[in-house]
């Protein structure tokens, strides 16, 4: 009897580790490069962040706009479209004295995707730096993680004092 109860809290424990990683990964959703985007024409580095399969610099054609973007870069399950943040830095001329200023829009995607954008993507500018949003689902999945966690470590105490006190 206590071999079977030492070896069905193993069987539990190890369960508990491995579902854990299982049932919530995080699956990306990789939607492949237009072909205009495959040409060879002029090309410009932006710098993309935030919930997105590839981050970092990209080399992409001139006259990119933001919808073209989002496919080469990947976005996944927790990617907030609906609120795409750009950043574009103005630099002045090498006589000029001002210092470089900064200008942060946000567009929605969401709209775009749906038709319902009254105004098409913005054309993308060398170094212009793009974050994509994490959205709600990704909070949920943090809270729940956590309290999947508190729940297991419960669980195991209450289960060893079980069998302890035996």
């Amino acid at each position: 009897m206590v071999a079977q109860r030492r070896l069905l809290i193993w069987f539990y424990i190890f369960f508990m580790f491995y579902f854990q990683y299982e049932i919530f990964a995080q699956e990306r959703i990789r939607i492949p490069a237009t072909p205009e985007l495959q040409e060879q024409k002029l090309q410009i580095l932006v710098y993309v962040f935030g919930t997105t399969v590839e981050q970092g610099w990209f080399r992409v054609p001139d006259n990119t706009n933001l919808a073209q973007l989002i496919p080469l870069v990947g976005e996944t399950e927790y990617s907030k479209l609906s609120d795409v943040i750009i950043t574009r830095y103005e630099f002045p001329d090498s006589a000029g004295t001002a210092n470089a200023s900064s200008d942060k829009s946000a567009y929605n995607m969401k709209k775009y995707l749906k038709n319902e954008a009254k105004t098409p993507p913005p054309l993308l500018k060398p170094g212009d730096i793009i974050y994509i949003r994490k959205n709600k689902w990704w909070t949920w999945t943090k809270i729940s993680a956590i309290l999947r966690d508190i729940a297991f470590v419960v669980t195991s105490y209450f289960i060893i004092r079980e069998y302890i006190e035996e």
